[in-house]
């Protein structure tokens, strides 16, 4: 049985029945494969607890990502990503988004600001951003929600052609991670 312990955005994690206070942990890599390997679609949650909080949430569908981000921080990584992709956009990014990354830049490409080839390019660039952060922990908290929790489904990515052209900074990440507890601190 698998209870489970707030998160600061309404999310949970699954915690152990026999020590509640202890946080089901595993390597986000095994997770992954798991997933992935089993061909389930819904919503994974991954996330490390301590000084600098850092939860990451992936959709995926019949093996096939859809979408990786993060729950706390989505408009600094989306101001990093337009800044280097798409300036044009940043002048239309508010202060705080009231909704996901995902569903402003889906916005976006409805009114026109962007193309779909635009669009496709920067959700890639966020969820390998996101990967590079999930596959650099040593271990994490995990909960699977058979939910995807997307407004549309837009795109499908390979999910080992996103990790395999990121293995470089994967490995550096994991070699900072004693260093830098989050990549949004």
């Amino acid at each position: 049985m698998i209870a489970s312990v707030s998160l600061p955005t309404g999310y949970s994690m699954p915690m152990s029945a026999a020590h509640p206070s202890c946080p089901v942990v595993s390597n986000p890599v095994k997770v992954l494969q798991n997933v992935l390997h089993k061909k389930v679609s819904g919503r994974l949650t991954l996330g490390q607890s301590g000084e600098q909080q850092s939860f990451w949430r992936l959709h995926v569908g019949q093996g096939q990502l859809h979408y990786a981000g993060s729950v706390l921080g989505s408009v600094d990584r989306l101001r990093y990503i337009l800044h280097h992709y798409s300036p044009q956009l940043l002048a239309t990014l508010p202060e705080t988004l009231n909704q996901s990354e995902y569903d402003w830049l889906q916005q976006s490409w409805q009114a026109g600001d962007l193309s779909f080839n635009e669009l496709r390019m920067l959700l890639q660039r966020l969820s390998q951003d996101a990967l590079i952060h999930i596959l650099s922990l040593p271990e994490a908290s995990f909960q699977f929600d058979r939910n995807i929790g997307l407004s549309s489904i837009l795109v499908s990515m390979p999910f080992k052609d996103l990790v395999n052209s990121q293995s470089k900074t994967i490995r550096l990440w994991r070699a900072l991670h004693p260093l830098i507890d989050s990549p949004l601190q």
